[in-house]
């Protein structure tokens, strides 16, 4: 009776102290909630803006070499007031299991200018993922 009564006891004392113990969480895309794509790990893209000269990249990585044979882009640079200064329509260059769209412009309108885009990726000439982003702004002052 005594070992009844110790054990349900010592069963009620983990119940409770275990209400008071804190709870840890972790999250392994410390960068945000990533999309799902089917032939696309990741897509990252930057701007800046350094001596007058503006630029910017789109970098996709595949999951795997095999994932993707082609990556095409479809882009505006554009400025915050609505205006468009270039567009691009070009397939981006393979460099190993990387594919890039990297540009260099000259600016000398002053504005915040930043990169619209789509990117249409392939395997076998069958669409397998479409994705449309902007990148960060990059503020040019004289």
């Amino acid at each position: 009776m005594k070992k009844k009564v110790l054990a349900i006891l010592l069963a009620m004392v983990t119940m409770v102290s275990i209400c008071f113990m804190p709870a840890y969480a972790s999250e392994g895309n410390m960068g945000g909630v990533s999309p799902c794509y089917t032939g696309v790990s990741y897509v990252t893209s930057s701007m800046s803006i350094d001596d007058q000269i503006l630029s910017y990249t789109v970098d996709v990585m595949p999951f795997t070499d095999a994932s993707l044979d082609r990556v095409h882009i479809e882009a505006e640079l554009r400025t915050l007031g609505g205006r468009v200064d270039k567009t691009y329509d070009e397939d981006l260059e393979k460099f190993g299991d990387l594919y890039i769209f990297q540009k260099r412009r000259a600016v000398s309108v002053e504005g915040t200018y930043f990169l619209k885009y789509t990117l249409t990726c392939y395997k076998n000439g069958k669409v397998i993922d479409t994705i449309s982003e902007t990148t960060k702004t990059a503020t040019y002052t004289r």
